[in-house]
């Protein structure tokens, strides 16, 4: 608007701008991000950082100064995709698994804090969602809860699918195929185990055996 701080363009005064809001604000947040100048070396850090896991897209906001991110995050994001990439390329050719923890309860017995406090006390990133695409926000997190599951959220192959640990597959996104690189996924329900299978039977009209579900459950 003003210029003032693009020296090969003509600077106008502020009280000469015309406009139906107040520039002020907008002028002065850009006058801090002039102020915090970033070599392309500072850059290159973080980006060296991002696409060897040490920074992972979940802790950007965190570990990234602001300026700095929002001045370069699509190459942020892309190096923390790098990863994501390379560490499900290893966990597929190693055979990596993860465990699967089924908590149930009546609803405010503390189901959803005894996994997010568990999460915590072993310095583990969580990732809470309760909708029928678990990975849509997914970032990286070292573990999922599947908050409050129901036979309704996700339908029962889809749920077998997501939960086989010994054969790792891309699950679908909102943007794109992302692959479970993390330790721990918690489910939390209202029901017991027994319960939830049944729902999920009837959903899909399916005739599965039990077994193939308590296979991918590590502790109940």
């Amino acid at each position: 608007m003003t210029h003032e701080f693009e020296p090969n363009k003509h600077h106008y005064r502020r009280k000469d701008i015309v406009a139906n809001f107040d520039i002020d604000p907008i002028i002065d947040a850009k006058a801090i991000i002039n102020k915090a100048k970033y070599t392309k070396n500072d850059v290159i850090l973080y980006l060296i950082q991002c696409a060897d896991g040490i920074i992972r897209e979940y802790d950007l906001e965190l570990k990234v100064p602001d300026v700095l991110r929002i001045q370069n995050e699509t190459q942020l994001r892309a190096a923390c995709a790098s990863y994501a990439k390379k560490r499900g390329d290893e966990i597929v050719k190693n055979k990596e698994t993860f465990e699967v923890i089924y908590v149930h309860g009546s609803g405010g017995s503390g189901k959803s804090t005894l996994c997010t406090e568990y999460c915590r006390q072993q310095i583990l990133s969580f990732y809470i969602t309760d909708d029928g695409d678990p990975m849509g926000n997914y970032r990286g997190e070292d573990c999922i809860i599947l908050d409050d599951f129901r036979s309704s959220t996700m339908s029962y192959h889809a749920l077998l699918k997501f939960l086989d640990s010994r054969n790792r597959s891309s699950a679908t996104a909102r943007y794109r195929n992302k692959l479970f690189i993390g330790e721990k996924i918690f489910i939390t329900s209202p029901l017991p185990l027994d319960k939830l299978y049944v729902g999920v039977q009837a959903r899909n009209g399916e005739d599965k055996n039990l077994t193939q579900l308590r296979r991918r459950i590590s502790n109940i």
